[in-house]
């Protein structure tokens, strides 16, 4: 099932852009997220490259890979022992103007079990709508200059 979330900031990339590779940026979202427990695994950011690595529970872990030339993201989550499941996509933020920003989101979500495959993946995908709109939520607050 495909996926695009798009969300408008009135925020200049750059600000946008700073919250979102801010290391604290977990520690906000874990605030909001009710529920989804999540540790930062991994946040390295080496020649223009934020590589982040996020798990949720146990065995649903969330790698991204950010390109600051191109403000542009790619994501999968992957769950231990699941070759059933798969999420994937990209991530980008499109600067519109000089103050603001559109963060658009896209992606795939496939869950290959025969007959409840098409309701799960719509339960799922509800999920992952509500986590970028907390995380949405969570970059205007710290992009937002005070």
């Amino acid at each position: 099932m495909h996926f695009r979330i798009a969300h408008d900031f009135e925020i200049p990339r750059d600000a946008l852009e700073l919250a979102f590779l801010s290391p604290d940026l977990m520690g906000k979202l874990h605030e909001r997220l009710n529920g989804m427990r999540a540790v930062q695994r991994k946040h390295e950011l080496r020649d223009g490259v934020l590589e982040r690595v996020w798990l949720y529970k146990r065995n649903v872990r969330l790698h991204a890979v950010y390109k600051l030339a191109d403000h542009e993201s790619t994501w999968e989550v992957e769950r231990k022992g699941r070759s059933w499941f798969t999420a994937k996509g990209t991530y980008q933020l499109v600067s519109v103007g000089e103050a603001k920003t559109q963060r658009v989101v896209e992606g795939d979500v496939e869950l290959r079990v025969p007959v409840v495959n098409k309701v799960a993946e719509r339960m799922i995908l509800a999920q992952v709508k509500k986590a970028f709109e907390t995380e949405a939520e969570t970059l205007r607050d710290m992009a937002t200059l005070a």
